[in-house]
């Protein structure tokens, strides 16, 4: 089986599983890209570990976050495992390619005193001041995003 032609019929599997189309996109972009490196008309019996390991190589080379490589090599290990499971491959290599470790990033954190500068300049007496006192608030006591606090609706709550 061609490589193209197995990614085909492991999306199929994603969507007779219930994957949303979401999910099946996500397989569908990032096994993709295993695919145009290796090329779709490469016998999936010829995939070995140092083509995957040149295919990290790849990634590392182009300018993506860690984070991002190790995303799309999650996807390229649950395609393989499911090779592998199809009996289509003779060897795991899901369990063989190992998940690069992603860069934890450093997260600023606000002093207490700076946390007290903020708080103080919202001045009390107006009601959008008031307002964005109280979603400030929220945000610092629960670690809500910004996106996550302006979407935020009634039934979020428990």
């Amino acid at each position: 089986m061609k490589l193209q032609a197995a990614l085909d019929a492991f999306l199929i599997e994603q969507q007779i599983r219930g994957n949303t189309q979401k999910t099946v996109r996500y397989y569908t972009l990032s096994v993709g890209q295993y695919v145009s490196f290796a090329g779709g008309e490469t016998p999936l019996t010829k995939t070995d570990l140092e083509g995957l390991r040149g295919y990290y190589l790849h990634l590392s080379g182009r300018s993506l976050s860690s984070t991002t490589i190790q995303t799309y090599i999650r996807a390229l290990r649950a395609f393989l495992r499911w090779c592998y499971d199809e009996e289509y491959m003779a060897v795991n290599l899901a369990e063989k390619f190992r998940l690069p470790k992603a860069k934890q990033k450093a997260i600023d954190v606000l002093t207490d005193s700076e946390v007290y500068r903020l708080m103080d300049s919202f001045n009390l007496r107006y009601l959008v001041q008031l307002r964005n006192y109280c979603v400030c608030s929220l945000m610092l006591d629960s670690g809500l995003r910004l996106n996550e606090v302006v979407t935020f609706t009634l039934c979020h709550f428990h």
